[in-house]
């Protein structure tokens, strides 16, 4: 038997999967407990004459973020013909159908909420009672009972582009716009998707492999064996018995059968507990079993271990 086993080619596969998880997040502006997951900067268009005026705009100290830079960021990375977004061959405008001016509210989904993006028609700002700022499935947002798109949603990126109504009192969400107050909450909900690959690796043990070899601790590598098996009606039991490192050694029990014996014959089984993955004779994964499994005598066993990343 062999201290490891090789694998052949198709004993291993690999299958992915789309996983889906919905989020919602409550957001209370001015608030030192907001979750990570969601933050809220603010843009502003700078004036033309920047950035040789030197002027550096409003400064977002929870964020590190400068409303100036990010209006440059989300004009030049977002709407523009060279931006992140592959827009094909129509224009950027007939798409988004929202020209960034004025004010915007910046909501950053962090990545590990994210995953490999949101799902197209599930983002949605929910700002008081019933009002709720949605997706529609194009990227577009809007007030739910309005047509008027009032930003965008990049579902890869997870990041949402509303714009603000900088007039509004109260906060509120309408045709004209966002408006966020000090301590008042909006949920933010969206559901993520995340790729899961599954992969597999099915272990055949021949009968004779992983049995009756010195490479059995129980049999060879043991100072000190103790145990018992059932002979017909006769209970066997062996103890204490000297053994040494060397492999020629073999504990013997009570009824004069040297344990090897035993193994061979069937009469004691080994049982596997753990299974151990190797690349280039490096341990990378460790296989527990639900409970000890007997090894066949007679005919092949295979063990599937399955696991996800």
């Amino acid at each position: 038997m062999r201290v490891l086993k090789p694998l052949p080619r198709d004993a291993y596969t690999k299958e992915h999967y789309v996983a889906h998880a919905s989020q919602t997040y409550e957001i209370v502006s001015g608030s030192g407990t907001n979750p990570a997951q969601v933050t809220i900067d603010i843009a502003n268009q700078p004036p033309s004459n920047w950035p040789e005026s030197g002027e550096i705009g409003y400064y977002n100290s929870e964020t590190g973020i400068y409303a100036y830079q990010l209006f440059a960021f989300l004009k030049s990375k977002l709407y523009s013909t060279a931006s992140l977004i592959q827009y094909s061959t129509a224009s950027v405008s007939s798409i988004t159908q929202f020209t960034p001016t004025g004010s915007l509210y910046v909501f950053n989904l962090a990545n590990e909420a994210v995953g490999d993006g949101i799902v197209e028609g599930s983002f949605s700002i929910k700002v008081n009672g019933t009002t709720k700022i949605v997706d529609d499935t194009y990227g577009r947002l809007y007030v739910s009972g309005s047509a008027a798109v009032i930003g965008n949603i990049f579902y890869k990126h997870g990041i949402a582009v509303v714009k603000a109504n900088v007039t509004a009192s109260n906060q509120s969400a309408s045709p004209d716009g966002l408006q966020i107050v000090r301590y008042s909450p909006l949920n933010v909900a969206f559901t993520s998707s995340a790729t899961i690959y599954e992969h597999k690796i099915v272990c055949r043990l021949e009968p004779t492999e992983f049995t009756n070899t010195f490479f059995n601790p129980s049999m060879k590598f043991y100072t000190e064996v103790t145990g018992s098996y059932t002979s017909g009606s006769t209970a066997i039991t062996y103890s204490n018995y000297n053994l040494t490192v060397n492999p020629s050694a073999s504990a013997t029990a009570s009824s004069g059968q040297s344990i090897l014996d035993l193994f061979a014959s069937g009469t004691i089984v080994p049982y596997v507990t753990t299974i151990g993955l190797y690349h280039d004779f490096e341990l990378v994964a460790v296989a527990k079993l639900a409970h000890p499994i007997p090894r066949t005598k007679n005919v092949p066993q295979t063990f599937i271990i399955k696991f996800d990343t």
